[in-house]
């Protein structure tokens, strides 16, 4: 495993799905202990990357609900693309650094980086379009049992278990 998704599993682990909720400095450096000495120099290199995109997320305020999310005003034409770049550091969490960029390029295409993002035409939902009566199971099998498919962290982590399980024929923009 590259040490990028190691650590990042690792971080996860430690601190569960709703880390930006609070105590992220505090539980990372319970990580300390967790690590060889020769990962350590390369942990403290990502770790505090992380740590700076989260803090970023934390300050210009993520959608804090997925009923805030959805009663939001539209993005526009001019605005999508910040948007979109917006998600980078969550993206870069969950998915492996190879596959980052194609994820942005399907969020863009999928939902503008629009976490409240509804397709009239089906029950596409949410940054990766997840469809709503697969959602439950995948969220669950993805970790993330009981997660609103219009919560942004929810749906690019399970966009990112679906691509490593099943790879990405589950989205048209590629």
């Amino acid at each position: 495993m590259r040490m990028r998704a190691a650590v990042g599993a690792l971080l996860l682990s430690t601190l569960g799905p709703g880390h930006l909720l609070g105590g992220w400095h505090e539980k990372v450096e319970a990580l300390d202990g967790a690590l060889t000495p020769g990962l350590a120099a390369e942990k403290q290199e990502l770790v505090a990357a992380t740590i700076e995109r989260l803090d970023l997320i934390q300050l210009n305020g993520p959608y804090a609900t997925p009923d805030e999310a959805r009663t939001r005003p539209r993005a526009t034409s001019v605005d999508f693309r910040q948007r979109v770049e917006r998600w980078r550091p969550l993206v870069e969490l969950y998915f492996h650094s190879e596959d980052v960029e194609w994820a942005m390029r399907v969020m863009r295409c999928e939902s503008r980086g629009d976490p409240a993002a509804a397709n009239p035409r089906s029950s596409a939902r949410g940054l990766f379009q997840h469809l709503e009566r697969l959602w439950p199971e995948r969220a669950v099998s993805a970790g993330w049992p009981g997660a609103d498919i219009f919560d942004p962290e929810a749906n690019i982590a399970v966009a990112a278990w679906l691509l490593y399980e099943d790879g990405p024929s589950h989205w048209v923009c590629r």
